[in-house]
């Protein structure tokens, strides 16, 4: 018997909301060389709702993959993650922390459906065109100023959090 997968996880972690030790299949692993020459492995998960492919594993866990522990239709349990959000607003969940319950799993669980993020919208400036349009005010300017400098600092916060964290650490 498998173990009972966390449906709806995927939704509730790419949106950064915490879920307490989600259950999730594997259902493949992708090789990946980082900018700064280390290797990574990026995962397709299901949590038998929805698969997504916006999970890293953390460079202390590589071997887990390389050793065969962490394949193809595998269970795991994710124990720690983090979520960064990237430029374009989409979610990166990178797995610190996870215990392989199952490896001896036939194929998918259920008939889960690719994820796909609803992006935010990013914040609009109003026009200030002559041919009859609304001349924006300089209160709506400063509003839309406000908001991009906002998302530049949630964007730097974001990768300031990534350059912290050093593989094996």
């Amino acid at each position: 018997m498998n173990p009972e997968l966390t449906q709806g996880a995927i939704q509730t972690m790419t949106k950064g909301d915490q879920i307490h030790n989600p259950v999730m299949q594997v259902i493949n692993t992708m090789s990946i060389v980082s900018v700064s020459g280390y290797r990574l492995y990026r995962l397709l998960l299901s949590d038998r709702v929805h698969t997504s492919s916006s999970f890293m594993l953390a460079a202390q866990l590589n071997d887990l993959v390389e050793q065969k522990e962490i394949a193809a239709n595998c269970i795991c349990r994710i124990k720690k993650y983090i979520v960064n959000t990237l430029k374009d607003g989409r979610h990166l969940v990178k797995i610190i922390d996870l215990e392989v319950l199952k490896s001896d799993v036939e194929g998918k669980i259920g008939e889960p459906a690719p994820y796909v993020e609803v992006l935010p919208s990013p914040p609009s400036i109003p026009r200030t065109a002559r041919n009859g349009r609304k001349r924006a005010s300089k209160q709506d300017l400063k509003a839309a100023i406000l908001a991009v400098q906002r998302q530049v600092k949630e964007e730097i916060k974001a990768e300031m959090a990534g350059f912290r964290e050093r593989p094996g650490e």
